[in-house]
């Protein structure tokens, strides 16, 4: 697909998708905290479209890269089926929704992967409560200042996509008042939310660099990560990432985590950082 007026290569002329999913008890539907599932996925064990995520209760697919949205839609039927078949290989089911209605950050650890036990050391509780999921869509662009173009113009329908798709009313057992409570509990991060106009490349480019400077990491990418939209170092490409998660094929459904109901039994008190939240490797 090539853009006529500029004879370049188009925004979107390929793309994919990576859809985030809780893994629970197929009889309770509890939160199962299965570190080999995540480790198999990571070693390919379970299929070309699995991947482990930050928590040892959450499967990741990723499709291929799709130029039609036929193809996106194979690859998005095979990488599910890929999910809902390694997790009942494990007695375990999968549920699809931003939150999970009723469990607690407490009832996961991190992944044993040096991506995310950097971010605990980076970030702390952070890390260890992202107890939520969700979908990036990736869209190619051929340029970095065409990248930052679409961005703009994107930010005034973020709150349009979000209210589509919002399926997290519940958290920890309790009503949250909000469509999508994952939103606000993604905000606590300190590069979450939708990105200022930036207008060019140079802004953008000058922008993390200030973010390197004040977080101290290395990588453009890493820095702006977790920004509601980001421009793909790897593939250059941008990641829609306001989407919740949780949607039909065939159309958007809000309150996918209706489907799991009742409430945690159990109260906590405050809780001090256990090496037991930390990944099989790390705890002593």
């Amino acid at each position: 697909m090539t853009d006529a007026g500029a004879g370049r290569p188009a925004v979107a002329a390929t793309f994919g998708v990576e859809e985030e999913y809780h893994v629970v008890d197929a009889l309770t539907l509890a939160l199962r905290d299965s570190p080999d599932l995540g480790a198999a996925a990571s070693h390919g064990e379970l299929g070309p479209r699995l991947q482990a995520e930050i928590a040892s209760t959450q499967l990741e697919t990723a499709t291929g890269v799709c130029a039609t949205l036929a193809e996106l839609r194979t690859e998005l039927l095979a990488a599910r089926c890929e999910a809902a078949y390694a997790a009942e290989s494990v007695g375990a089911a999968l549920v699809v929704a931003s939150t999970h209605p009723t469990a607690s950050w407490r009832d996961q650890r991190l992944t044993s992967k040096v991506r995310y036990i950097e971010l605990f050391e980076q970030w702390g509780l952070l890390a260890l409560q992202q107890v939520i999921c969700g979908c990036h869509v990736h869209v190619s662009v051929p340029d970095l200042d065409t990248a930052v173009a679409v961005m703009d113009h994107a930010r005034p329908y973020l709150p349009t996509i979000l209210a589509l798709t919002g399926s997290s009313p519940f958290h920890e057992g309790a009503d949250t008042g909000y469509e999508s409570y994952r939103t606000m509990w993604w905000s606590r991060w300190p590069t979450a939310g939708a990105p200022e106009p930036l207008g060019d490349a140079a802004a953008y480019t000058s922008l993390v660099e200030d973010l390197q400077h004040a977080v101290g990491q290395s990588g453009p990418a890493q820095q702006v990560r977790e920004r509601q939209h980001r421009r793909g170092r790897a593939r250059g490409g941008l990641d829609a990432h306001c989407v919740p998660g949780g949607e039909r094929l065939q159309h958007l459904r809000a309150g996918q985590e209706q489907r799991v109901v009742g409430r945690r039994q159990d109260q906590h008190g405050p809780t001090r950082l256990s090496p037991y939240l930390l990944p099989h490797a790390e705890q002593p």
